[in-house]
């Protein structure tokens, strides 16, 4: 991944490559890192879009159970 803004990396023409001891290092669109997804333009849109994923699951599993509470609290 390269980080820059938008104006300096559109300046760049066609894929770098980089190597370090001669091994090649594959460029990536973005990576997780703690737990933090970072794209290669450095907009929270991916983290966004996955942290919202993991909430809506979470509330989907809770609102199944929701009957499953409520019937043996009453008991």
């Amino acid at each position: 991944m390269l980080l820059g803004s938008r104006k300096r990396l559109s300046t760049l023409s066609g894929p770098l490559s980089f190597s370090i001891n001669c091994d090649s290092i594959k460029q990536v669109q973005f990576t997780k890192s703690l737990g933090v997804y970072i794209d290669k333009n450095l907009t929270w849109n991916l983290h966004i879009t996955n942290i919202s994923k993991k909430i809506s699951s979470g509330i989907v599993i809770l609102k199944r159970s929701r009957s499953f509470v409520f019937v043996s609290l009453t008991l």
